[in-house]
């Protein structure tokens, strides 16, 4: 695809539409979709349509096609003198064979050796996961029947798709909790410093540290087109996420996701909803919002050492081996003084789903971080809506009332904060 007649496309629709800061509420939501619809008719206009395949593999290559005609070409001919056995072809198809399954065998080896040697970031554990896995073992293809047993000792079984698509939401998203764990004389300190509005350098940071191969949300924009356009959308996207934060709105469609139900590899019941596991694609101009505030709210919680010291998970410069460092050096000096170390280990199942908005928005007004992004985190948390898909099925919009939202950089740094009180919990202890 010509990346250079999209990006003029595009911009020829919005330069009736000069990027200014924005004057109002009404202004703030036409702007959010006056910018995906030109996103949207760009893509309909300028990208070609591909027949997808389900036997398409990444690591076919041209002369593997030309060798494929070549086989097919030749079994024909041989078909043709299969009355003579000593005809050449027949000689000529079963080494025309060999050589076609061994080019095969070598691009394989070659495709994963160089995917090996670019990998970086979040994919070496996923090259981890390839190695130690079982080769055969992905989970289950299809959802089959799924059973739930209730509380009264009875079992309802799910076989329509519609029928599965409510026993998988409610194991996702379970309802919240009748306390909102939220004492009811709370007295919160001063924040430590006030939001400062988003620059144009941010933006574009966030747009660049997309994953352009991810699969898009509802909207079907994937995050290649906005790291191919970011000179031309970031102008607009800076005066949008800046008039979010002034005029405390939030775009509606941001608020909708599509949930990709898959089954978790080595199970041994698939039958029971918990043997599937959620992928969460949103929509890319609200994903880049959550990843400015999560740049500034990380830079705020660090700056300011808001988070105990020895919570490790999802911060900056603190990996695992710093971690097992610390627990090592505790244990050892726990027996230098001729005393016993113990250790408390907690595994907190579906601990983003559970999480309780409003216990949350309460640690962080106790964390002393700014009102603005208390406010907008409320704002994202609250009437979101999402359709499961699973076996080219899509179930109605499901309201989702409790929580933290997976698949945006937000998450992670709002969950480290619902946690922080265990940690405060067993650094007291």
């Amino acid at each position: 695809m010509d990346w250079k007649e999209f990006t003029k496309h595009l911009s020829d629709i919005l330069t009736p539409y000069p990027p200014l800061p924005l004057a109002s509420e009404e202004e703030f939501q036409a702007s959010a979709k006056r910018i995906t619809q030109a996103i949207i008719s760009t893509m309909e206009a300028k990208v070609p349509y591909s027949r997808l395949c389900p036997h398409s593999k990444q690591w076919w290559t041209r002369e593997l096609t030309d060798l494929r005609h070549q086989v097919n070409n030749l079994s024909r001919l041989a078909y043709q003198m299969r009355g003579l056995a000593t005809h050449p072809c027949h000689e000529d198809l079963k080494t025309l064979k060999n050589r076609y399954a061994e080019s095969i065998e070598a691009t394989k080896k070659q495709h994963w050796i160089d995917w090996l040697e670019n990998i970086e970031g979040n994919d070496l554990w996923m090259a981890n996961k390839h190695i130690s896995s079982d080769p055969k073992d992905g989970g289950k293809t299809r959802i089959p029947s799924l059973k739930i047993r209730n509380l009264d000792g009875t079992t309802t079984e799910a076989n329509t798709n519609q029928d599965k698509s409510l026993l998988i939401a409610k194991s996702f998203f379970p309802l919240p909790l009748a306390d909102n764990l939220v004492p009811p004389d709370a007295i919160y300190p001063d924040p430590v410093e006030p939001h400062t509005p988003f620059t144009s350098a941010e933006i574009t940071h966030a747009i660049l540290k997309l994953n352009g191969l991810k699969a898009p949300g509802p909207d079907g924009i994937c995050n290649i087109v906005y790291k191919q356009c970011a000179k031309i959308l970031t102008p607009y996207l800076t005066h949008l996420f800046n008039a979010d934060f002034m005029y405390r709105m939030y775009y509606e469609p941001w608020h909708q996701f599509t949930t990709i139900v898959l089954c978790k590899p080595g199970k041994p019941d698939y039958m029971i909803p918990k043997a599937c596991r959620p992928i969460a694609l949103l929509n890319t101009m609200g994903k880049l919002l959550t990843a400015v505030v999560a740049e500034h709210l990380t830079f705020i919680l660090e700056q300011h050492q808001l988070l105990p010291h020895t919570h490790f998970g999802g911060r900056p410069g603190r990996s695992t081996t710093d971690s097992l460092h610390l627990l090592e050096e505790m244990v050892r000096n726990a027996w230098r003084s001729q005393k016993v170390a113990s250790a408390l280990f907690l595994d907190i199942e579906g601990a983003f789903p559970n999480a309780v908005t409003q216990r949350l928005l309460h640690n962080m007004r106790m964390r002393r971080i700014p009102r603005a992004i208390v406010d907008f985190t409320e704002r994202v948390l609250t009437n979101r809506q999402t359709q499961l898909k699973f076996d080219g099925y899509i179930s109605d919009w499901i309201p989702i009332n409790n929580g933290i939202g997976q698949g945006d950089p937000l998450s992670m740094i709002l969950y480290i904060i619902y946690s922080s009180d265990l940690v405060d919990v067993a650094k007291s202890h």
